[in-house]
């Protein structure tokens, strides 16, 4: 019996809001890269941003707690605003504390509903390849980004 037949198909369903805060005293957000143009096109290209973005399990920045986003985001895009994202989703509460879960890929950021990959994990409990999906929820607090429902099959 191969190690991968062992393997019992699990599906962990994760709810929790980012909250990406571009400018201010609180910043957790840092431009490392400025656009390639001057002035900047309409997209931004070429701009690079570094990222220690809170999670929490409700859309206010003072829900509780679950853990932190760490990463980067790189405008890509010539023609709308998306970016290649490379972020490590680090839980520090519940089940799931001190695992974390590697996504990379592209980030359209007007669209309503997006997935990107799960590329690896540190959690037994885990088994990858899984994806991210993210709903735009209305309103959105001006402070969170949309939440980030993360489902790993």
């Amino acid at each position: 019996m191969h190690a991968e037949a062992k393997h019992k198909a699990v599906t962990h369903k994760l709810h929790f809001f980012f909250h990406d805060v571009v400018s201010g005293r609180n910043a957790t957000v840092a431009q490392i890269i400025n656009p390639v143009k001057s002035p900047p096109t309409s997209t931004f290209l070429g701009m690079t941003n570094i990222m220690d973005d809170l999670l929490t399990e409700g859309p206010q920045p003072t829900s509780r707690p679950v853990g932190g986003a760490q990463g980067l985001y790189a405008s890509s895009d010539s023609t709308e605003i998306a970016f290649l994202q490379i972020m490590n989703i680090v839980f520090t509460d519940g089940a799931y504390n001190d695992s974390a879960l590697t996504v990379v890929g592209r980030n359209p950021t007007l669209h309503d509903v997006l997935e990107m990959p799960v590329v690896g994990d540190t959690a037994a409990s885990f088994v990858s390849p899984a994806a991210t999906r993210r709903r735009t929820p209305t309103p959105c607090p001006p402070t969170a980004k949309p939440s980030l429902s993360t489902t790993c099959m």
